[in-house]
């Protein structure tokens, strides 16, 4: 095992932060121990476990806590200070000429959805300073969000549809409110 001997100054610290601390060093000590070769970046003061009362999400409502990558890091900072941007959005529509089963497209959605954590993902922003400032949050397996809209009698033009279709796509999301993907 290993000892560790701290002293701190108490009129500069209170127990509690050199507690939190104490345990944020354990838990860099845990990860380097367990896997030796792994690069400094990618180790966390928090542990896993630690994340969920962190963040104050529910293990019964997320199955998986990550730390953002670099890309989505960026990503997520831009769509802090561009609120209501579009920028980092990507969308995709397409016409079908034939009537469409709407339960049998929402199954296939369903179905995908469940298979692919990713498409579950929520960001979940943290304000702790030795934390990251938001993490990658997988939601559990859960029904669908699906709207089918018809718009055959909406008097819409093709440019109108199109345009139509546009907007609803590239509505500005809420990466703290909702899962990355719309449906």
């Amino acid at each position: 095992g290993l000892n560790i001997n701290l002293e701190f100054n108490v009129d500069l610290f209170d127990q509690q932060t050199i507690e939190r601390f104490i345990h944020h060093y354990t838990e860099l000590l845990k990860q380097m121990a367990a896997e030796p070769g792994r690069p400094l970046r990618s180790l966390s003061l928090v542990g896993q476990d630690d994340l969920y009362g962190l963040l104050d999400i529910d293990y019964e409502q997320v199955s998986q806590v990550f730390g953002l990558t670099p890309m989505q890091r960026d990503l997520y900072l831009d769509s802090l200070l561009h609120e209501g941007t579009c920028e980092n959005g990507l969308g995709h529509t397409f016409e079908i000429h034939s009537e469409l089963d709407g339960a049998l497209w929402k199954e296939s959605i369903q179905t995908v959805t469940d298979r692919y954590g990713a498409l579950r993902t929520r960001i979940v922003r943290c304000d702790k300073p030795y934390a990251e400032i938001g993490y990658q949050c997988i939601e559990e397996q859960q029904p669908i969000m699906f709207e089918q809209r018809d718009l055959t009698d909406a008097g819409l033009d093709e440019t109108g549809l199109r345009q139509y279709a546009r907007d609803l796509v590239l509505q500005p999301y809420d990466f703290e409110q909702g899962s990355l993907v719309r449906h």
